[in-house]
């Protein structure tokens, strides 16, 4: 049985719509800045340091396996810093 099956039978579908149609016309804030900031911030820093650190290494470390697990090391402490200043920050904006 689909969904719409189930609303003709019910007996509050005109209060169910009238929910929805409410929740629909609803104006808050965008969390696009937020997501980003949670999600593609993050990942962008983890790539950006994983390249940076890969090229600074490659003057000081011969050994590509040594040289990739230490800037790999340097590319998750960078991206953990971010998170956590994010975190940080929404805390501190959250108390005010």
């Amino acid at each position: 049985m689909t969904q719409h099956e189930t609303c003709d039978k019910c007996g509050q579908k005109e209060s169910c719509q009238d929910v929805f149609r409410r929740l629909g016309n609803i104006q808050g804030k965008s969390i696009v800045r937020h997501v980003l900031a949670a999600f593609v911030l993050p990942l962008v820093i983890f790539i950006a340091a994983l390249a940076a650190a890969q090229q600074l290494l490659e003057k000081c470390i011969d050994s590509d396996g040594l040289r990739a697990a230490v800037a790999l090391l340097i590319a998750i402490t960078a991206a953990a810093v971010c998170i956590t200043t994010i975190r940080m920050t929404g805390k501190w904006l959250g108390r005010k």
